[in-house]
């Protein structure tokens, strides 16, 4: 309801309206609806990290233990916070 409303206001990101940068999600949506048509080389051009999110949902899903070894749940989790932090940094740019 909630977007649904800042949609009819015109605000695509709160996070843009109310501080002036975009936020490390900006371009998720469009990214995943041109996955949606099978534009892969397009989804990845509007976000770089959009295939990451079935992999955050799994982790939701199993309550963080997506993977057996505690050391890889770590460490895919965190190259996908460096993934977004990464390309949060060069959209500043």
């Amino acid at each position: 309801l909630l977007v649904l409303l800042m949609q009819r206001l015109g605000i695509t990101c709160l996070f843009l309206r109310l501080i002036g940068v975009p936020c490390p999600g900006c371009g998720m949506t469009r990214a995943w609806l041109q996955m949606l048509r099978l534009d892969f080389a397009g989804a990845f051009a509007m976000h770089t990290m959009f295939w990451a999110v079935p992999i955050l949902y799994g982790y939701i899903l199993y309550d963080g233990k997506l993977f057996r070894k505690k050391w890889l749940n770590d460490g895919v989790l965190l190259g996908i916070g460096f993934g977004f932090l990464a390309h949060w940094l060069l959209q500043l740019v």
